[in-house]
């Protein structure tokens, strides 16, 4: 299984940048990463939630393999525990073989499109968060979820 890290639009905060490649380098000793980063939709401020929104879910699908298990980061999903993430992930792992893609949505969320192919959807707080502040927090909680699942200190209760 490879977990894929879907996000729309580059990082514009250099800061985030040290982290994240640490978080990557610590999740890849125990699972295949790949970072997906879908390009901003070009003057996507000249245009309204929807279209911005449907424009953003065709570029994230053309990315997705239909094998793949997509994820939602919503704040609508279900909301999980570090241990209980770690159980969905764990899950995953030992009864498919396909890959899973966590997808990070664009300023307004995702498209009816984007909902539709969803396998799941989880949230990782109920308080809003940046998109470039929820890359680190994703990846430090998959981080966190392979150390669980693997017995390592990392994590306490």
């Amino acid at each position: 299984m490879k977990i894929k890290l879907v996000y729309v639009g580059k990082s514009k905060k250099g800061y985030l940048q040290g982290s994240l490649s640490d978080f990557y380098k610590r999740i890849q000793k125990y699972v295949s990463l790949e970072e997906v980063v879908i390009q901003d939709v070009p003057n996507a401020k000249s245009l309204d939630s929807f279209k911005r929104n449907d424009l953003e879910g065709k570029s994230v699908l053309k990315r997705l393999k239909d094998s793949d298990i997509v994820v939602l980061l919503d704040e609508k999903g279900k909301g999980y525990d570090s241990r209980g993430f770690a159980k969905f992930i764990e899950d995953k792992m030992l009864y498919s073989r396909q890959d899973m893609a966590f997808v990070v949505g664009g300023a307004y969320g995702f498209s009816p499109e984007m909902y539709e192919r969803a396998d799941f959807k989880i949230k990782l707080s109920d308080m809003t968060f940046s998109h470039q502040l929820i890359r680190l927090i994703m990846a430090e909680q998959l981080y966190r979820a392979m150390t669980i699942i693997k017995g390592h200190p990392y994590h306490n209760d």
